[in-house]
């Protein structure tokens, strides 16, 4: 009789999580989940990688893009969440229909 072994959130999946599930695994330990501004939906693969990419900006400006969250009333966005349209809502909210 083997014994099922317990799997951290998010393994199996893609090295980010994100493509088979729509959330980081740090998103998964959160409770929150990362879904495009205007659909609603979860990110493709590739519009996750764009959003990393992003992350230049909140960093170029002196790290301020990675603070702004604070006084950015109602989304709380980075600067890379402004470019690409994207919002982080707590993972027990459903879907937004398009």
């Amino acid at each position: 009789m083997q014994r099922e072994r317990s799997r951290p959130p998010g393994s199996g999946t893609a090295p980010s999580g994100r493509v088979c599930t729509g959330q980081s695994w740090g998103e998964q330990v959160a409770r929150t989940r990362l879904i495009d501004e205007w659909t609603g939906r979860p990110l493709g693969a590739g519009t996750a990688f764009l959003r990393l990419l992003a992350h230049l900006f909140d960093s170029a400006a002196c790290y301020l893009g990675w603070l702004f969250p604070i006084w950015d009333r109602p989304k709380r966005q980075t600067f890379a969440d402004k470019i690409m349209h994207t919002i982080v809502v707590p993972a027990s909210e459903p879907p937004q229909p398009p």
